[in-house]
């Protein structure tokens, strides 16, 4: 996947980088910089990245996009499992 592929996807999907990176678990800071190709994901972000890919193209995108909305936010999870932040 090329640095600006995610780009077309998230925008394709109408997710901000913030929540793209709730997804993740990282800041949205990090989707931009692993937009630009500034830095790239761990290998098991990558994993997370590619089976959304994988995802998108199996449901449809409008059925993903559906299915995105419906997932919990950093938010709705309990202080002590949400994602450290401080590690990206």
């Amino acid at each position: 996947m090329e640095p600006g592929d995610l780009s077309i996807r998230r925008r394709r999907l109408k997710l901000t980088q913030e929540q793209l990176g709730g997804l993740f678990g990282v800041s949205g800071n990090t989707i931009a910089r692993w937009e630009r190709g500034e830095a790239f994901p761990a290998p098991l972000m990558l994993d997370k990245a590619l089976t959304c890919v994988e995802l998108e193209i199996a449901l449809g995108e409008n059925e993903f996009a559906r299915l995105l909305t419906r997932l919990p936010t950093e938010e709705d999870l309990p202080q002590r499992i949400r994602p450290n932040r401080d590690r990206n």
